[in-house]
């Protein structure tokens, strides 16, 4: 079986080219190496992302990724078992704010608001997708939340 989690997070501080490129570069070293696979997406100060592999792997990243300090707020949103990955030919896609929302028929608006014009889910978007945006949408919700009880 294939473990999946997805959390959701908030970045610590700005997220620059350099900083999301030394996340993916690390990120893409350690999960070819522990055989894990997923996707992160990244907008607006935001991360979301599904990891994939071996349970006691998946988890022992996730753990490392909590103590990461350029986030905070790290909510798991999701974990599932399946037969097959879902991301099998990345170590860790990317999707950033040059991706999201780049080709308005094929792409999400934003992670803030991750419908397609219009609202329309296509029949034939891939499952992940659909997990991405249902994820998102509320995790938005809960961003507010705990972006509001921060202290000023």
């Amino acid at each position: 079986m294939i473990y999946q989690l997805a959390y959701c997070s908030l970045s610590s501080g700005e997220v620059t080219p350099a900083r999301l490129d030394d996340i993916l570069d690390v990120s893409n070293r350690n999960n070819l190496r522990e055989d894990v696979t997923g996707v992160l997406m990244c907008h607006d100060g935001m991360f979301f992302q599904i990891l994939e592999g071996e349970r006691g792997t998946v988890r022992r990243r996730f753990d490392k990724i909590k103590q990461d300090p350029r986030h905070m707020a790290v909510t798991i949103m999701f974990e599932y078992e399946t037969e097959d990955r879902s991301f099998s030919d990345w170590t860790m896609g990317f999707a950033g704010p040059d991706e999201i929302g780049a080709d308005a028929d094929k792409a999400m608006v934003s992670l803030g608001d991750p419908r397609k014009p219009g609202g329309a889910i296509a029949a034939n978007d891939p499952a992940a997708w659909h997990l991405a945006r249902s994820l998102y949408n509320d995790f938005a919700g809960r961003t507010r939340d705990i972006m509001a009880a921060l202290p000023a």
